[in-house]
């Protein structure tokens, strides 16, 4: 079985299922850029958009992190940090 694009299981384990709220951030990021979304990394690199977001960056910040980390233009990021928001971070 492969793993799924954005899950990132400890070596020797198969990764857990996704939560509703993982798989629909994950189909808005491939919808925005479909390499950011098969990255294996994207569920971290969501994760880090809310730790940045919990540490008081400002919108301009978290956007540009977001770029850098999934490797897209800021209009992507800006999509993908709204994902993140609505699907990923605490509320």
């Amino acid at each position: 079985m492969a793993p799924q694009p954005g899950a990132s299981p400890t070596p020797g384990q198969e990764a857990a299922p996704l939560s509703n709220g993982q798989k629909a951030f994950l189909e808005q990021v491939t919808a925005a850029d479909a390499q950011a979304g098969a990255n294996e990394s994207a569920l971290d690199f969501g994760r880090g958009i809310c730790l940045d977001t919990e540490q008081g960056m400002t919108d301009a910040q978290v956007t540009r992190n977001a770029a850098a980390r999934f490797s897209v233009d800021n209009a992507t990021a800006r999509t993908i940090v709204k994902a993140a928001r609505a699907h990923l971070c605490a509320k």
